[in-house]
């Protein structure tokens, strides 16, 4: 005979099994309706329903059309350069390449980087890794040598100086076995404000040398213009949170928030020109359009179906339990 206390337990057990069947068989049943509806009414797209899918993209290429003949004046940093355009002419543009200390301070913080990771490596063998970190050893010496010849500011190249003696110091050390976390945590919260010293004085000199361009471009915008500027990122893929450019941006269009916005767009993994100002022109058209259907012009910039889905999503059980067989 069963122990009476074990009944309840029986009880919970069957009730979790008995939920998990059913909640697989509604799933299933689920699937096979739709399969069903699909083997009813045809696993393809009817005429009638492909031609109203062509008048709908014809609409749509019809307003993005008439939003890229009027996409009024632009800030845009191509080729090195800051540019102003209005539409698809090109007003000026005057270059805006960092300057040689920036390349240098970088090279340093990259190559403090290149140790951590090179010192976390499980797939590296011990002789490949002493060998890269002696010829970086060997690279750092050179470059401590010419530091005084870079031009720095007498407190950055201190700091410099002491980023490339710590990190010699960590070479050695790894020289004698892969050091533990805490020497490299030890390492790393030394070094970082060393690196900052390099960060400040980078931000600074680039900021300097775009708002020098930009002073020109300001004064060939006519009053409507520059209330109505608007920047345009367009390129590779590449640092958005916090990006240099568009902070400068932000502030030269009055938001000063150094993020994206209606007069603040991005457009990455494209390289054309052409083929940027025609995905602008449906950004512009996108938020015209769900202003109007959604009365928020952001509407179109999210999924359609995301508050649906987030709140679907909220009936399932954990995955441990809606997995469960």
């Amino acid at each position: 005979m069963m122990p009476r206390h074990l009944i309840p337990l029986l009880g919970v057990v069957f009730t979790v099994l008995c939920g998990a069947v059913s909640a697989q068989t509604t799933a299933d049943t689920k699937i096979e309706k739709l399969r069903a509806m699909e083997k009813n009414s045809g696993s393809v797209l009817s005429p009638a329903m492909k031609n109203l899918n062509r008048s709908m993209h014809s609409a749509l290429r019809g307003a993005v059309q008439a939003e890229r003949q009027k996409l009024g004046p632009l800030i845009v940093f191509e080729e090195g350069q800051i540019k102003f355009f209005r539409g698809d002419e090109e007003v000026a543009g005057y270059p805006v390449a960092p300057p040689l200390q920036y390349h240098r301070l970088k090279v340093l913080g990259h190559a403090a980087f290149a140790v951590v990771i090179q010192l976390h490596r499980s797939d590296m063998a011990d002789p490949e890794r002493l060998d890269w970190l002696q010829s970086t050893a060997t690279h750092l010496a050179a470059v401590e040598e010419e530091l005084p010849r870079y031009g720095f500011p007498a407190e950055l190249e201190t700091a410099q100086k002491k980023l490339i003696q710590r990190t010699q110091a960590l070479i050695q050390a790894a020289q004698s076995g892969i050091p533990t976390h805490e020497d490299l945590k030890s390492y790393t919260t030394e070094i970082m404000p060393l690196m900052e010293a390099g960060f400040v004085y980078s931000a600074r000199a680039h900021i300097d040398i775009i708002h020098a361009q930009a002073k020109k471009l300001f004064a060939q915008m006519t009053p409507a213009e520059r209330k109505q500027v608007r920047g345009y990122f367009y390129g590779g893929r590449g640092a958005r949170e916090g990006n240099l450019a568009l902070q400068y941006v932000s502030w030269f269009v009055g938001e000063n928030t150094g993020k994206e916005s209606e007069r603040i767009v991005f457009s990455e993994g494209m390289t054309e020109r052409g083929e940027a100002w025609n995905a602008l022109a449906k950004f512009s058209a996108e938020r015209k359009l769900a202003e109007l259907v959604m009365g928020d012009p952001a509407g179109l910039h999210r999924d359609v179906l995301s508050a649906a889905t987030r709140e679907y999503l909220k009936t399932f059980p954990p995955v441990e339990e809606a997995f469960v067989d």
